[in-house]
């Protein structure tokens, strides 16, 4: 019996599946975020080992008894000089797993677009993309880290402009909104100084929970708040640009370009999405719903590392289950 295993490292939680051979899902975890970058990379092999010794308990099975395993790590290959070393740092910890390192992009774009040449934009606490042509010549795009105002469109981008808002209108620099009532109310300030204590002492201005306040820009957009829909609307720009400049690297104009995505920031649904929609169509390319999830698409690629195609079928009754 063959065994797969795929991870989706990205920068807030970390998934983890295990198939055999006639594709039943043996093992299915999350974990927590694994952005190197920002973490360190002593993370990538502490989740691997969480997700490894789970395996083990789970299922009986060793490290020696997985036929390919694929993992996705938010920011690898960001920096060219860090690859060998987390390699070989991998290579070291584990030295009888077969296993091939990528980006949380790859996997993303091999499962939204099911293989098939395109864009795909990665959307969650940061912000990527990566593009493939027939050619097999991929590129990236955005992903700059976020201390210095990058992954633009991110959810730490998003919250970021929230709270931005929030200070702007607390001053009287801009006209007071439901988001500024709304604030206060939900995280009980009683002084608008008070969100300041709660980012930077209470939540020692960690990126997930800052990031995390992206969902309140989801609830002020549901209450019709122009703010929050404003900052859907240059969120989405943002990304857009993110694709439209993987699109001249990879396409003539006049080419229609495939685009999907993935990411906990598309949970907006049509806030997000539409004025998303719109740019692409005036740069002439498609927006498509993604068909597989990340996870499944680092299946995709580790039975393919070993010589096998998961057929169409089976591919439709994972996405049910994952």
């Amino acid at each position: 019996m063959k065994y797969y295993l795929s991870i989706d490292g990205g920068g807030t939680k970390t998934k983890a599946v295990l198939i055999d051979e006639n594709y039943t899902v043996l093992y299915d975890d999350t974990f927590g975020r694994c952005n190197y970058v920002v973490s360190g990379k002593e993370v990538i092999t502490e989740i691997l080992e969480g997700i490894l010794s789970g395996i083990e308990v789970m299922t009986g099975l060793k490290q020696t008894d997985i036929s390919q395993a694929f993992f996705a790590v938010a920011g690898f290959n960001d920096i060219p000089e860090d690859v060998e070393i987390i390699e070989n740092m991998v290579a070291t910890a584990f030295p009888n797993l077969k296993i091939t390192l990528g980006n949380d992009t790859e996997n993303a774009l091999v499962g939204s677009l099911g293989g098939k040449d395109g864009i795909n934009i990665v959307c969650g606490t940061g912000s990527i993309g990566l593009g493939v042509n027939e050619k097999g010549e991929y590129i990236r795009s955005g992903g700059w880290h976020h201390l210095f105002g990058g992954d633009e469109g991110s959810g730490y981008w998003i919250a970021c402009k929230l709270i931005l808002n929030y200070t702007r209108q607390s001053d009287g620099r801009d006209k007071k909104t439901l988001l500024y009532e709304y604030m206060n109310d939900k995280y009980d300030l009683k002084d608008d100084s008070d969100i300041l204590k709660l980012i930077i002492y209470e939540w020692e201005e960690s990126r997930e929970k800052i990031a995390g306040l992206a969902k309140e820009v989801y609830e002020l957009a549901k209450l019709n708040d122009e703010v929050a829909t404003n900052i859907y609307k240059n969120a989405a720009k943002e990304l857009a640009d993110i694709a439209i400049a993987i699109k001249k690297q990879i396409a003539n104009d006049s080419e229609e370009v495939l685009v999907s995505y993935s990411g906990g920031v598309f949970n907006a649904e049509h806030y997000i999405l539409v004025p998303f929609e719109e740019i692409l169509k005036q740069n002439n390319m498609k927006l498509v719903k993604p068909l597989y999830s990340p996870v499944i698409g680092g299946l995709i690629i580790a039975t393919k590392l070993d010589g096998v195609v998961i057929p169409l079928s089976t591919l439709e009754q994972l996405n049910k289950i994952l």
